[in-house]
């Protein structure tokens, strides 16, 4: 790597850096302002746009010096497709923020709803142009994680570890927007979180106890760095611990209306945590034909390709299914039938949609991931979940419908 291409990387990276910082620091500027027709938000604006730019083109720089080095890169497309991709998601990410702002005047309003609708599809799109741009630096199979030969830091960590921020970031927005002051939950956040990963070990351990922990020494239980976190655990500990901290610790917290807002986010955490097993090139399906794949970003398509044959990327077909049931519960329930749900609800529809994944997605995996002495562990859990979501719906609604005619 010649110095010039050193220089790009180190410069690029500094601009990137610095505009994300001050990014975030211009976009607090706009939640502790009054936006109205007399405040100066017009200067902020064009201050927070300017350190948008700057963090579009560092990371465009970063890419074009990555490209330039491999023959044949396109480098036009390695800067404009990063440049392009961060410019717009960074500025869909402060129209859906100030949209949550709860001073913030009429006026802006329309304008900013136009403004998600018009960028949500932009930024969708460049960044499946960015990873198709820098896919040429790739070699396959993909690192596990930082450094790259012997990994100190894995990839399934950090996904782990970013999905459970980013959850924390979409519940504590939701107490934001109704007037909290931020770091509201984070005591909260602290004890489910830890209380998750244990959760996530015991419940693989106890699955898979006869295949693995028999006979072995009881340090076994405790070496995760071996690998062994199964998610439906983790929900369920990092959930359970949650509540009874807010029980016993939080009476300023309604337990109820917070599990609504916070256990469908649980989803988000795990549609990014499954990105973990694409490093890791693990939990896929069966043989596929590649030619079927084709929308999928290359480096997807690299990866997926095990032994010389692609297989399906379920990683990725649950993500998707994640997401869509955070949208689902969160938008779909929370506002579309909100008039027909009562208290709890969401928080419980968590159960039937996780549930339903698991049980339909457990028999298409490779049966080397599948859990229990039966290889059924997971599936007959997710339905067992499915199940009692349901009827603990159903109970809920007809709990609360006594409560209401009692309190006539």
């Amino acid at each position: 790597m010649d110095i010039v291409t050193i220089a790009l990387l180190f410069g690029g990276g500094g601009a990137f850096g610095f505009g994300i910082y001050q990014f975030i620091r211009s976009l607090h500027a706009f939640f502790v302002l009054k936006l109205t027709k007399q405040s100066p938000y017009q200067t902020i604006g064009l201050h927070h746009f300017s350190w948008i730019v700057l963090a579009s083109g560092g990371l465009g720089v970063m890419s074009f010096a990555l490209i330039q080095t491999i023959e044949g890169g396109d480098t036009m497309m390695a800067f404009s497709n990063p440049f392009l991709f961060v410019l717009s998601g960074l500025w869909l990410w402060t129209a859906i923020r100030l949209k949550g702002k709860q001073d913030i005047s009429d006026q802006f309003h329309p304008l900013l709803s136009s403004t998600i609708i018009l960028l949500i599809v932009p930024t969708a799109v460049f960044f499946y142009l960015t990873l198709e741009s820098i896919e040429p630096i790739f070699s396959y199979p993909l690192p596990k994680g930082i450094p790259f030969e012997n990994p100190l830091i894995t990839f399934y960590a950090a996904f782990i570890l970013s999905g459970a921020l980013l959850a924390y970031q979409l519940s504590e927005y939701e107490f934001i927007k109704r007037g909290k002051k931020k770091g509201f939950v984070e005591d909260v956040f602290l004890i489910a979180f830890p209380a998750g990963i244990v959760g996530a070990r015991l419940w693989y351990v106890w699955g898979q106890w006869d295949l693995e922990f028999a006979g072995e020494p009881i340090w076994k239980i405790f070496a995760v760095w071996e690998g062994g976190l199964a998610i439906m655990g983790g929900a369920l500990g990092g959930a359970l611990v949650g509540i009874l901290y807010v029980y016993f610790k939080r009476k300023d917290i309604n337990i109820i209306q917070t599990v609504d807002w916070v256990i469908p986010t649980i989803l988000v955490a795990q549609a990014i945590g499954r990105w973990g097993n694409f490093f890791n090139q693990e939990v896929y399906g069966a043989v596929a034909d590649v030619n079927q794949w084709m929308w999928l970003p290359t480096f997807i398509r690299e990866q997926m390709t095990i032994f010389g044959e692609f297989r399906t990327p379920l990683f990725f077909i649950e993500s998707l299914i994640n997401l869509t049931g955070y949208f689902v519960l969160r938008f779909g329930l929370g506002f579309g039938l909100k008039r027909y749900i009562k208290p709890g609800d969401i928080a419980l529809g968590y159960l039937v949609w996780y549930g339903l994944t698991r049980g339909i997605m457990e028999p298409l995996r490779d049966p080397t991931y599948n859990m229990g002495n039966q290889g059924d562990w997971s599936f007959v859990w997710g339905w067992v979940f499915f199940g009692i979501g349901l009827l603990a719906i159903l109970l809920n609604h007809l709990l609360q419908q006594r409560l209401g005619k009692k309190d006539v």
